[in-house]
């Protein structure tokens, strides 16, 4: 009799649902499948035709269903015949008929939601912003969002459908759109995608809500409508002009929506009193960073590359990590002081001080 272990496992005939065990071990620690034993771990053998049908047809439909090669043996014990089928552990996710599956225990458990980003993050190098959002299809698109992006960004191309132009900047892969193309081009971003909008408010020296407002819509529009709303209302309530320059503070929200943490259901916050202005997003720094890491030189490295790709496509952002000294200088130049950025457990946030630097 065979042993049972979480990485072993036994039928007594090829069936289609062995693909699923293989895609749970290769999204596990691998693992050996057993043709030719029985569930209970009795050896039954296959006849040498049968033994010849599993080598010859088998690593064809595991190659072209799963893209994985397992190695395959065939055995012998007491004159029954029986084929080992191993599995080593997949670099990258691998899923069967579009869903992923990982060996857990004895059973194949079906991976949903945040359990399948985190196996596609971690081990395949994706980022959040590719994955899919499996509610999303062609109906949620804005025209107008995509209408006007495309004459920033893409002016003077050829026309096509809204669906083919989200093909052409990956945003829709094999029919699925992705969490960038909700965040970008739908008219409520936060229908798809939790708390996917930022909000600004406004206090007094002891901390009470003067006033506060939400800006919607598709990323690039969030930071427009923020920026517009600290710039308004800033006058109204405190009875003078932001003395903040406006290329400063419109760099910081623009990083703020490039780089929030979308995963994470709490929405980007902008709180502004009489003296400064804070911006806080969830999400840190790239593993390694610090605070110090932003006042140097650096490279970009964004938290969502599909949408900073976007961003910097359409010239609302730049990929070369020049934004935090942009923002140094134009603060300098107004007299303030240079931003202060700070990491936290709940996120990132970045503070303008709006008093005269001495």
């Amino acid at each position: 009799m065979f042993e049972k272990s979480e990485n072993l496992s036994y039928r007594a005939k090829w069936r289609t649902e062995c693909l699923r065990t293989l895609c749970g071990f290769a999204n596990a620690w691998g693992g050996t499948l057993y043709i030719g034993v029985d569930e209970n771990g009795e050896l039954t053998g296959l006849s040498q035709e049968y033994c010849d049908f599993v080598l010859s047809e088998i690593p064809d439909t595991i190659r072209n269903t799963l893209h994985i090669i397992p190695e395959f043996a065939l055995l012998e014990e007491g004159g029954l015949r029986y084929i080992s089928i191993k599995v080593g552990v997949a670099y990258v996710p691998v899923s069967y008929n579009g869903e992923y599956y990982v060996r857990r225990k004895t059973v194949n458990q079906k991976l949903s939601g945040k359990d399948a980003e985190e196996l596609l993050i971690g081990r395949g190098g994706a980022t959040w912003d590719t994955l899919w959002v499996y509610s999303m299809c062609d109906r949620d698109l804005d025209s107008k969002a995509i209408a006007a992006y495309r004459l920033t960004a893409d002016k003077g191309a050829e026309p096509c459908r809204d669906a083919e132009y989200m093909e052409s900047l990956h945003l829709k892969t094999e029919g699925r759109y992705t969490h960038a193309a909700a965040l970008m081009f739908t008219e409520h971003p936060e229908y798809l995608v939790r708390e996917a909008y930022a909000k600004v408010g406004f206090f007094d020296g002891d901390g009470n809500v003067l006033h506060q407002e939400k800006a919607t819509g598709p990323l690039n529009v969030q930071a427009w409508t923020a920026l517009q709303a600290v710039l308004s209302r800033y006058m109204r309530l405190y009875r003078k002009v932001l003395p903040l320059p406006e290329d400063a503070l419109k760099e910081a929200l623009l990083n703020a929506v490039v780089h929030k943490d979308y995963s994470k259901a709490q929405p980007i916050q902008v709180r502004v009193t009489k003296d400064r202005v804070r911006i806080i997003n969830t999400g840190g720094l790239p593993a390694g960073w610090n605070p110090d890491t932003l006042m140097g030189e650096h490279v970009s490295e964004p938290r969502n590359p599909l949408i900073a790709e976007l961003f910097a496509r359409a010239g609302y952002t730049d990929s070369w990590g020049m934004g935090v000294e942009r923002m140094c200088k134009a603060c300098m130049k107004a007299g303030l002081p240079a931003p202060a950025y700070s990491v936290s457990g709940f996120g990132f946030s970045v503070e303008f001080s709006l008093k005269k630097a001495a």
